[in-house]
């Protein structure tokens, strides 16, 4: 029964998603999986769900091509995509080698075959898909083993954050590839941002308020600072 309980409270996370990449639903999914069962081992499971709390973020926004999306990526294919971002529609030529999610949204990584840039799209903001069945350039291996330095331009800036023992956990709660964590002593965050991730990594370090210790380059320093001041203004005009 430690398995079910398992495999049920596992099957429940899927409620945080308004899409999935199967074609299921899951209610359908609940009902299969207790059909499964006796009519005991349901009021058990019943019971546990009653006072078992699992965090969970509802997302609101649906992504309506997960499936053909991980199809391209199962068959090795491209896809021709229509993506919907700040009020306008930019076509872009893909190959998608993975799908992730956070906090009930799904994202879809690939690179963009026109300029062989490592790209990371919203699925919910994918507008069309159309797979490209000829024969693609790149290998889901080969894409995997070089996602990362694909992602890293040669202009890219390190940076190197260091914060307090306590802040660990916003770390592992959320941080990214480009990401790294080294403990001793202290606890440093090292990494890279790429030109126009400015607002992105200022946004992402502001989370650690005052358990921010020392921040590398001085750069990013000014970016954090920047940040800041802007939202203090904004809440000195409300």
């Amino acid at each position: 029964m430690d398995e079910v309980y398992a495999l049920y409270f596992a099957m429940l996370t899927l409620e945080a998603y308004q899409s999935t990449p199967f074609h299921l639903s899951a209610n359908q999914l609940h009902e299969k999986f207790e059909n499964c069962l006796s009519i005991k081992q349901v009021e058990q499971i019943h019971n546990m769900r009653k006072i078992l709390q699992l965090e969970i973020y509802p997302h609101p926004y649906v992504s309506r091509f997960l499936d053909r999306v991980l199809h391209s990526i199962l068959h090795e294919s491209s896809c021709k995509i229509q993506y919907f971002k700040n009020k306008q529609t930019t076509s872009y030529h893909v190959q998608f080698f993975k799908i992730s999610a956070k906090f009930g949204q799904w994202y879809a990584a690939g690179i963009e075959l026109h300029t062989q840039q490592h790209r990371v799209f919203r699925c919910d903001r994918i507008t069309s898909v159309e797979v490209v069945e000829a024969e693609s350039p790149f290998s889901i291996d080969e894409l995997l083993r070089r996602s990362l330095a694909i992602y890293q331009s040669k202009d890219s800036i390190e940076f190197e954050v260091e914060i307090l023992e306590k802040a660990k956990d916003i770390f592992h709660k959320e941080h990214y590839p480009s990401m790294s964590m080294e403990s001793g002593d202290t606890a440093i965050i090292r990494g890279f941002y790429n030109p126009g991730e400015e607002e992105f990594i200022a946004n992402y370090f502001m989370r650690y308020g005052c358990s921010v210790v020392s921040v590398k380059p001085e750069s990013l320093k000014r970016l954090i600072q920047n940040r800041v001041e802007r939202l203090l203004h904004h809440y000195q005009k409300l």
